[in-house]
């Protein structure tokens, strides 16, 4: 498969991040690329770029319309339950390689505005920092599968490890922009400048944030893994281990 062929390969695959290391092989046997061709962002470390020439951008631009790339996300489910003497948190945890395919359609509507929105900070000299969440669509598909067995309103899904952002100068801090910082500790924030710090920023800088939402999810894996525990009162916790469906 050559990368023209590409468009027509599904947004996302999904694939149990056990079973794919297993098999590195794998994606490289799905798509026909070889291994160079995708964009590995596994590692936390890849995923901050700093694009400061036009040059530089126009490279980073180029491999992110015109490769795959993959992460390893980390989703966690969590439902509460209070009882009488305890309070029951039933937790699903699941581990997933995710290829994204840039070249679908779907994803170059996403990603070309916002990178030519980048190129036009970078050769008018403007500061920027872009920040592209690719995960939204995946937690949305999870919660959707992800069997609780309950219509519980005490439910929380978190996910981690699908995000990229680029810039040319810094990205912002933060502690000094977290709400809960701001308002927990807001007398220490103030003092150290943290109030002047944002004016800074939203002056000199351009800051985008950008959700990745509304792409299909084509499922490669087993079942997800579900985490049972039990904590009371007088601190009793059991464990036990059961599959849900994907």
């Amino acid at each position: 498969m050559d990368c023209e062929a590409l468009k027509e390969f599904p947004p996302c695959v999904a694939i149990k991040f056990k079973m794919f290391l297993e098999n590195p092989e794998m994606l490289c046997e799905l798509t026909g690329l070889p291994g160079s061709m995708i964009v590995n962002l596994t590692s936390k470390e890849d995923r901050s770029v700093k694009a400061d020439t036009a040059e530089r951008l126009d490279r980073i631009t180029d491999v992110l319309l015109h490769r795959p790339f993959l992460f390893q996300c980390v989703l966690k489910h969590e439902v509460s339950t209070k009882k009488e003497d305890y309070t029951l948190v039933e937790t699903w945890n699941a581990h997933y390689a995710v290829l994204i395919n840039a070249l679908h359609p779907e994803i170059q509507e996403f990603l070309h505005p916002l990178l030519t929105e980048a190129s036009k900070h970078v050769n008018a000299g403007e500061k920027f920092s872009l920040k592209i969440k690719f995960g939204k669509f995946v937690k949305d598909w999870f919660i959707r599968n992800v069997d609780d067995g309950r219509e519980c309103s005490n439910q929380e899904t978190t996910l981690s490890g699908m995000g990229v952002c680029i810039y040319n100068y810094s990205t912002p801090l933060r502690l000094c922009s977290n709400p809960w910082m701001i308002v927990c500790c807001f007398p220490f924030w103030f003092l150290f400048g943290g109030s002047c710090y944002l004016v800074q920023r939203k002056i000199r800088f351009y800051d985008t944030r950008a959700k990745l939402t509304g792409i299909s999810v084509s499922l490669l894996t087993e079942k997800a893994e579900k985490l049972f525990t039990v904590s009371s009162l007088l601190r009793r916790n059991t464990r036990a281990v059961a599959p849900i469906n994907d």
